[in-house]
């Protein structure tokens, strides 16, 4: 024991530092005879008090120092804490003092489990966080040690009062977690003063946080529990200057972001999931947008926003519901997560890039220019929207308009690079909509994009003033089967639409039709390019449409105005007649046994010798057929031209049709070269050529 004992004595001359030369004598010791955690003390000489240095814990086997509290040289000093931890109440075992010395972060765990252990504490971890805030620039949050998760109930607002304050969470994207009690009625954290010009948040840096919102998850049906009416969000910032937010995730609420008079604000590498909009019942619309930027009154508006690096869904589903598109009737799921993914109300100079917007319960990004508030400005200019996927929203994937002809139009717009998939959802990819009877855009570009899969028309632009397409493939439209012929609007069926108060609008070098994958004719396609305006200077070169559609009376332009300089190789093409025809089924080599064509028919192309053949076959029993599987054609293809097709196993894999030229038989493999049929297998089959006619 006395062994013990000295040890400790030399570890605590260690953390005080060396002492002055003077003189010593043996010291009085003392150590209690019983006790859970036995006192070793010293006498003092003058006092003749015996004075606790610490004691010896006999149930947790360590040693407590008192006080409570390491202390080294002081500033400047060589002193080394890398070998210590920090206990608080309850001795769970956090951050070394080292790590978060060097981070020059204030480590607020112990705060916050003190105050749980504390009487009368409500179940509300926010105070003691709002304490550390309010002394400490930088405050780090991470799971005690040797467990997973911190998770912090929040029946309050968190704040962060400083400028340029840092809030850090530690041990992955869900360690740390903020969990927006039902109680709250609040924002979750709150970043800078809203009312007050000298307490903006400045450089604030937040990173590394799980904000989570009680009964939001996995939301069905019915009413929300606590529905938040006050556009509260789980992160409010105002008055920033170069704040970053990264690393951050979590649903509910109606904003998870809601940035306002701000200049340069980062959000970067976030995962976005849920919050609830119920097209279908009131009492479940809550959730507005995934993020807002928005002006303020006192900051202004907003300039220099950066999203990049993010996957946000909106998540939640309704079952298959019917409704009407244009004058047909159509039948998909429909999404009830926020209003928006990205809400634009205020923001000058921003860039939207490299993520994934899918499954709102309106527009996946929407830029809504407003009548500004007394004292606000409202600004939506120059926005760059790149190398991003965007999908199935119920109604579009980017949408524009201006609420008054007071608000400010919106201008500089650039979407490059996207791709829109409606995934048979949405309705729309783009809808610049001007039909309250004035301008919404002005300096438009939009280039290099793909959109497919969208039950209505990919690009709706009724507010355009001044603006150019180019090199846009748009295919696989009009799923909702509308006919022009049969009383179906434009609107619903042409690949691109202009209309209403566009003007000064160029479109060049894009290609309409095709399927929902790009490729094969079996689609609903009618028009491909409409323009229903009248001398209002738009123009359009080198349009092109390929593989038509299969609603009657197709053809690539419905043009009441505009001037068409350059037609390219785009032309009125009338649907062909369909002829069966009966083809003959092999293999390579062995023999088929049992083969049946269900279906097999060809079209020409009015005025070509290009022929498209689809057959049909169920393969009962395949006997020996190996190599690949073979059918004739309904007429032989011209010398030295190769083409290839496609098909599909019902129900299961992809498959290739390969015609070698001067031939009448089409060779068929899986999608690895592969035979491709066994026993009781559907093969649905398609290749188009140019034949020997």
């Amino acid at each position: 024991m006395l062994r013990l004992i000295s040890r400790a004595l030399v570890a605590l001359a260690l953390l005080t530092g060396p002492v002055a030369a003077q003189s010593f004598t043996l010291p009085e010791l003392g150590l209690q005879n019983s006790g859970a955690c036995r006192q070793l003390a010293a006498r003092d000489r003058t006092s003749n008090a015996m004075i606790s240095l610490g004691c010896l814990d006999t149930v947790g086997k360590g040693w407590k120092l008192t006080p409570n509290v390491i202390q080294l040289q002081g500033p400047g000093s060589t002193g080394d804490a890398s070998a210590f931890t920090a206990l608080p109440t309850g001795g769970t075992d956090m951050r070394s003092l080292a790590d978060l010395a060097a981070s020059g972060l204030y480590d607020a765990v112990p705060d916050i489990l003190k105050a749980r252990a504390a009487p009368g504490y409500n179940g509300d971890d926010a105070p003691a966080l709002n304490a550390a805030l309010l002394k400490e620039t930088g405050v780090a949050l991470h799971p005690p040690r040797g467990q997973q998760l911190l998770i912090l109930n929040l029946k309050s607002t968190v704040r962060m009062p400083k400028l340029n304050q840092r809030l850090i969470g530690f041990g992955g994207l869900q360690a740390v977690q903020f969990n927006h009690d039902l109680s709250n009625t609040g924002d979750t954290l709150q970043i800078g003063d809203p009312t007050d010009i000298t307490k903006g948040a400045g450089a604030a840096h937040v990173e590394g946080i799980w904000f989570t919102h009680a009964g939001r998850l996995g939301y069905t049906s019915g009413p929300l529990t606590n529905k938040l009416t006050g556009g509260q969000a789980h992160i409010s910032a105002v008055g920033g200057q170069h704040m970053v937010f990264r690393d951050l995730g979590g649903y509910g609420m109606p904003y998870f972001f809601n940035i306002s008079g701000s200049a340069s604000t980062v959000i970067d590498s976030i995962f976005l999931y849920g919050g609830v909009w119920n097209i279908n019942d009131p009492t479940a619309q809550e959730g507005i947008a995934h993020i807002r930027f928005a002006s303020s009154p006192i900051f202004g508006h907003n300039t220099s926003g950066y999203i990049s690096n993010f996957t946000m869904y909106g998540g939640n589903v309704l079952p298959s519901q019917t409704y009407t598109v244009g004058g047909k009737q159509y039948t998909s799921t429909r999404r009830i997560g926020p209003q928006y993914g990205i809400l634009l109300e205020s923001l000058e100079d921003g860039a939207i890039n490299k993520g994934i917007l899918a499954g709102y319960a309106d527009s996946a990004i929407a830029m809504i220019s407003r009548k500004p508030a007394t004292g606000a400005l409202n600004y939506i200019t120059n926005i760059a929207i790149s190398n991003s996927n965007i999908d199935e929203s119920n109604n579009n994937g980017i949408y524009m308009t201006r609420t008054s002809a007071d608000a400010g139009i919106i201008s500089g717009i650039t979407i490059h690079d996207n791709t829109f998939n409606g995934q048979t959802i949405g309705l729309t990819g783009i809808n610049v909509d001007g039909t309250l009877g004035f301008p919404v855009v002005t300096k438009y570009k939009e280039h290099h994009n793909t959109y497919r899969s969208f039950i209505s028309a990919p690009v709706k632009l009724s507010g355009v003033d001044g603006g150019q397409a180019d090199h846009n493939r748009i295919a696989g439209y009009n799923l909702a089967a509308n006919d022009t012929g049969q009383g179906g609007s434009l609107a619903d069926t042409a690949g691109r639409i202009i209309y209403g108060n566009t003007r000064n609008f160029s479109t060049t070098s894009e290609v309409y039709g095709g399927g929902q994958n790009d490729d094969v004719e079996g689609n609903t396609n009618q028009w491909g390019y409409a323009d229903l305006t009248t001398g209002q200077n738009n123009t359009y070169s080198n349009v092109s449409l390929i593989w038509p559609g299969t609603i009657g009376g197709l053809s690539a332009l419905n043009l009441t105005g505009g001037s068409l300089t350059y037609q390219g190789t785009l032309a009125p093409q009338p649907r062909a007649a369909s002829t069966n025809y009966t083809p003959t089924i092999g293999s390579l080599s062995g023999t088929i046994t049992t083969s049946t064509v269900q279906g097999a028919a060809y079209t020409i192309d009015p005025g070509t010798r290009w022929v498209t053949a689809k057959v049909q076959v169920q393969i009962a029993n395949n006997g020996t057929g190996a190599g690949y599987l073979s059918f004739t054609l309904p007429f032989p293809a011209v010398a030295g031209a190769s083409n290839v097709g496609t098909g599909i196993v019902i129900g299961g894999k992809q498959l290739t049709v390969l015609l070698p030229g001067n031939t009448s038989t089409a060779q068929v493999f899986d999608y690895a070269g592969a035979y491709p049929a066994a026993n009781g297998n559907s093969l649905a089959l398609q290749i188009r050529y140019e034949a020997a006619l």
